[in-house]
């Protein structure tokens, strides 16, 4: 839906995303990438991406667009895995289905309900996805996944990192916000 406004109602110079809104903002500009790969710069609905402590993004996709998964995987011994298939459970307000962890033949890790797969972009098997220049302000005490395996998804002539403090939490204080605020200005300036 954020993807559909963006191209009916855009271009915008830019989106900014903090914690899972940085992971929305860069699955949106993924998704663009993806169904568009040629596009231009001068065509994309954001220029440039501005990701606050932003999560690793998913991928999403219909189970018939891959083979059916092999395995059904435990996921007991996996911190990582357990903590991701914890988010996933099924909320009837939203009419989502309980996802359960599972493998593709080519050995990909996934969650899935059968009719939706999900996941979690890895820039060692996806490559880079994001092409546009991106600012990335994160803790590089915070968890990996909160922005370095972000980072790793962007073109790297066109990617700057801004580290803080703060862990999770959004930076603060007058200098902080000023020098945010200029790599923001850069950031911008590269999509020109």
């Amino acid at each position: 839906q954020l993807l559909q406004l963006a191209i009916e109602d855009g271009p915008y110079d830019g989106i900014l995303g903090y914690s899972q809104g940085a992971t929305l903002a860069a699955q949106t500009v993924i998704r663009y990438n993806l169904e568009h790969p040629e596009a231009p710069i001068q065509v994309m609905p954001f220029r440039f991406a501005i990701f606050f402590n932003g999560a690793t993004p998913s991928k999403v996709f219909e189970m018939s667009e891959t083979p059916i998964p092999v395995s059904v995987e435990t996921v007991e011994n996996e911190p990582e895995a357990i903590h991701f298939y914890s988010q996933m459970k099924a909320n009837p307000l939203l009419h989502t289905t309980k996802l359960f962890p599972a493998k593709l033949p080519n050995g990909r890790k996934i969650l899935t309900d059968s009719k939706l797969g999900m996941l979690k972009c890895d820039a060692a098997l996806d490559g880079m996805l994001i092409k546009i220049p991106t600012l990335h302000v994160r803790c590089p005490g915070d968890r990996e996944e909160y922005g370095h395996e972000l980072y790793k998804l962007c073109e790297p002539q066109v990617a700057q990192q801004y580290f803080h403090h703060h862990e999770h939490d959004f930076p603060r204080g007058y200098d902080e916000m000023r020098n945010i605020a200029r790599l923001i200005r850069s950031t911008a300036e590269l999509s020109i």
